[in-house]
C-alpha cells in the first residue's frame, strides 16, 4: 500500500514538504479492523492519529440514555482522532468500522516527536487543522439551516451518491430519522433526480436538478412513467 500517496490525499497532511512526509510514513503502521470494531472511544485521551486506508467508519457520540448520533462518515483518506491527539483533550466521539477496514496509525508519542523535529510541518498541520474546523462549522450550519431535501441532495452530490456506511447512519449524520431520509429519497426518485437500488449506492441521474434542490429549491414534481 502506498502510504505516501494516502497521506498526500489526507487533508490534515496536505502541503507537507517531502522530508516531513517521508518521516511521517516511516513512523506509522498499518492496522486492520473488522466491521463493528470500536477503533477509538469517546473520552479516550490522545489515542493517536488514524487515517483510513481502505474501508469506511463512522464517528458517533453517545448520550447517557443510550442514544447515538453520527457526527462524521469516514472513507479512504480521512483522518480521525487527530484533533484530540494534537490538542491533548479527550476524544469527543467514538469511531466504529462500518465495514472491514485498514488504517494508517500514528501513535501520539511518535506524532509529538515528529512535530518537534519538523517545525515547518507543524505549522502546516496547524493550518490544516484550522481549515478542518471551518469545514465542521459549515457542516453544523448545514444541519441547522437546510431543510431535509437540501441536506440529502447536498450529501449525495458531495459523496457521488455513496451511502456505503448504511442509510441509517447517513440519516443520523444528516440529523434526520431513517423514515424521513427514506421519504426524501423516494421524492427524489419520483422527480427522476436519482435512482436508489436496494443495498446499493445511489445513482445521480440529474446533477443540475439535484444541485438546485441542495441550494433550497423545491423538488420538481414529475409524474412517474
Amino acid at each position: 500500500m502506498d502510504f505516501d500517496q494516502l497521506l498526500r490525499r489526507t487533508r490534515l497532511f496536505q502541503g507537507l514538504d517531502e522530508d516531513a512526509l517521508a518521516a511521517l510514513v516511516r513512523i506509522g503502521e498499518l492496522r486492520s479492523f473488522e466491521r463493528g470494531d470500536r477503533i477509538c472511544r469517546q473520552d479516550e485521551l490522545k489515542p493517536g492519529i488514524f487515517v483510513v486506508a481502505r474501508g469506511s467508519a463512522r464517528a458517533l457520540v453517545g448520550s447517557e440514555d443510550g442514544r447515538e448520533h453520527v457526527t462524521r462518515l469516514l472513507a479512504s483518506g480521512d483522518a480521525f482522532a487527530d484533533m484530540a491527539t494534537l490538542g491533548n483533550f479527550p476524544c469527543p466521539a467514538s469511531v466504529e468500522a462500518t465495514e472491514a477496514m485498514k488504517a494508517f496509525f500514528l501513535s501520539s508519542s511518535r506524532i509529538d516527536q515528529w512535530l518537534l523535529d519538523h517545525p515547518l510541518a507543524c505549522r502546516q498541520v496547524l493550518t490544516n487543522t484550522a481549515l478542518e474546523a471551518g469545514r465542521l462549522i459549515r457542516q453544523i450550519t448545514r444541519l441547522t439551516l437546510l431543510n431535509a431535501h437540501s441536506r440529502v441532495a447536498q450529501f449525495l452530490l458531495e459523496r457521488d451518491g455513496s451511502v456505503r456506511w448504511g442509510k441509517r447512519h447517513v440519516a443520523s449524520y444528516l440529523g434526520l430519522t431513517s423514515e424521513t431520509f427514506s421519504r426524501v429519497l423516494r421524492k427524489l426518485i419520483e422527480a427522476r433526480l436519482i435512482e436508489a437500488p436496494p443495498d446499493e449506492d445511489v445513482r445521480i441521474l440529474d446533477p443540475e436538478g439535484l444541485r438546485a434542490v441542495s441550494m433550497g429549491h423545491e423538488v420538481p414534481e414529475r409524474a412517474v412513467a
